[in-house]
């Protein structure tokens, strides 16, 4: 079994402590059922640990939420990694069609490769189709345009069961990872190094038989995938980026890809082939669906460009009510009968200071921030611009506006220069190259399932950089797209 310590909630592969996992299991993954724990559960399956406090737990919420999509195959498919084959599995594989995108026929077929059958598709089928999404450089893409490494790694996982079947689509794969691997021997998203793209790769290779610590086309610069995740290896876990803290989901999925190669080194399946058998045991839930909301579609608008020189309003306010203060201040002062020089000076002194600090702190009301405007240079054309929430039955939340664009703007500048405009909340971590969006408009990245987040387009085609990264050219059609089926970060 892979050697594995539970510390601060969250695990790595230091030491050897089957009671700790025990107690992760019966308390973390119990609280964080359906949201964090399920990439747990999936690499700790094997484990031999008692987990029917956790599937109690992830019964229940799936009971009070609304799974669907690729989200509903990946929780049937932990139930069945823990030997459960209940109701919920049963409607959730009967449900499967060939018609979604690349992560669903991939979680599609990893439970036909299991040995469950659906009524209305094969998983030759589903492995047709997806042979079928992978593009002329070897990748697989989420959304149409260049290839991503997460999901050329999770489709390789899911054709390593009858990977002799598919001996030419695996190594245009294989070599397509290859050339994406960078010197360090990590892997990139949105052109990032970063823990969960690395451990993704790993558990590929591991699944179809190639060990990255030896072999070549995986050394780079004397490093290999596995030497790249000491970057990412923080106190208690692993971090998405080098320079981050510890993430449950970054150290999850590493986990998982410890747990793949250790499948690899001792000659068992793949990570996703649980040899197992399922017994039908009580644990029954019925997959509910949502209920589509009202589209919410906003009209086409010219933005005007203004810089304002006003004092900004909350600080009149603030001025006003020092001086409001000031003067009660002096009131009581005169009432208690204590209404000396020195202490009106002295309140005075405090007054002044108070109304020189706020000229070096800078707040916004909603309504400054909405209304102000930065830019000082030449408008050098103009994008189309959009934000899509169709996948979750939310529309368009803006459709098709026009917005100018300055010199060297990103698709990050245009989303938060729009999103002035029509006032919405934009969520976001990190900043320039680095910037990540968390959530548009109160939609939040994980909210439709683990797989969910914002991504974007731009000219219908998604860039391999981040949206603080690509600039943006005169006539652009950009859309920032919220997918059910968003890559691991």
């Amino acid at each position: 079994m892979l050697s594995i310590c539970v510390l601060g909630g969250v695990i790595t592969e230091d030491t050897k402590d089957l009671k700790t996992i025990q107690e992760f299991a019966d308390t973390y993954m119990c609280e964080n059922a359906g949201v964090l724990s399920e990439w747990f559960a999936l690499a700790l399956s094997n484990s031999g640990c008692d987990f029917s406090k956790y599937i109690s737990s992830l019964d229940n919420y799936i009971t009070q939420n609304s799974p669907s999509g690729v989200t509903s195959l990946k929780y049937a498919l932990v139930y069945r990694s823990l030997g459960i084959d209940n109701s919920y599995v049963q409607k959730t594989v009967q449900s499967i069609t060939d018609n979604g995108g690349v992560m669903y026929v991939v979680f599609a077929l990893h439970l036909l490769n299991n040995g469950l059958e659906c009524d209305g598709v094969t998983k030759d089928v589903l492995s047709e189709k997806l042979i079928g999404m992978q593009n002329d450089d070897g990748g697989w893409s989420v959304i149409k345009g260049n290839s991503d490494v997460d999901a050329t790694a999770m489709a390789l996982q899911a054709l390593a069961c009858d990977k002799n079947k598919h001996t030419e689509a695996i190594e245009k794969a294989v070599e397509f990872l290859s050339n994406a691997q960078t010197d360090a021997g990590a892997f990139k998203s949105y052109g990032v190094e970063n823990a969960e793209s690395t451990a993704q790769v790993i558990i590929a290779l591991s699944d179809i038989g190639i060990d990255c610590k030896k072999d070549e086309r995986f050394i780079k610069n004397k490093n290999s995938a596995f030497d790249a995740l000491k970057a990412f290896k923080k106190q208690g876990g692993y971090s998405h980026t080098a320079d981050g803290e510890a993430s449950d989901l970054a150290t999850s999925q590493v986990l998982c890809a410890f747990t793949a190669y250790d499948n690899l080194q001792n000659e068992r399946s793949p990570f996703y082939i649980f040899d197992t058998k399922a017994d039908v045991i009580p644990s029954d839930t019925s997959p509910i669906t949502n209920a589509p909301e009202s589209e919410a579609d906003i009209g086409e608008d010219k933005i005007s460009v203004q810089k304002s020189e006003e004092l900004p309003s909350w600080r009149i306010i603030f001025i006003c009510a020092v001086a409001f203060i000031f003067i009660i201040v002096c009131v009581l002062l005169v009432i208690f009968k204590k209404a000396t020089a020195q202490n009106i000076i002295i309140t005075a002194l405090v007054c002044i200071v108070a109304v020189t600090a706020s000229f070096f702190v800078n707040l916004k009301t909603p309504g400054d921030y909405y209304t102000e405007d930065v830019q000082t240079e030449q408008v050098k054309g103009s994008v189309t611009f959009g934000i899509n929430a169709e996948s979750i039955g939310k529309g368009k939340i803006i459709s098709d506006v026009k917005i100018p664009i300055y010199e060297a703007d990103t698709a990050y500048d245009a989303l938060i220069r729009t999103a002035k405009k029509y006032e919405l909340v934009i969520g976001t971590d990190g900043t320039g190259s680095f910037a990540y969006i968390k959530s548009i408009n109160g939609i939040s990245e994980l909210q439709y399932g683990e797989l969910s987040g914002w991504t974007y387009t731009v000219n219908g085609k998604q860039p391999s950089v981040g949206c603080g990264t690509y600039v943006l050219q005169d006539g652009d059609s950009i859309e920032f797209i919220y997918t059910k089926e968003m890559k691991f970060e």
